[in-house]
């Protein structure tokens, strides 16, 4: 968190995120359209359920 707000700090070479071109220092506000306030929260709907694979 930085500023009150989820900020990518560094994409991990791979993953969905860094395939879609998100950048260190880039805010997330959302996710599936949802305000994302809390960190925790955040990485949790990121991630999705147990098991999920990366695409």
């Amino acid at each position: 968190m930085r500023n009150n707000l989820v900020t990518v700090i560094s994409p991990i070479e791979g993953t969905p995120a860094y395939r879609a071109g998100v950048k260190a220092g880039d805010k997330i506000i959302k996710v599936d359209g949802t305000v994302t306030e809390d960190l925790r929260d955040a990485v949790k709907r990121m991630r999705g359920p147990k098991g999920t694979r990366w695409s």
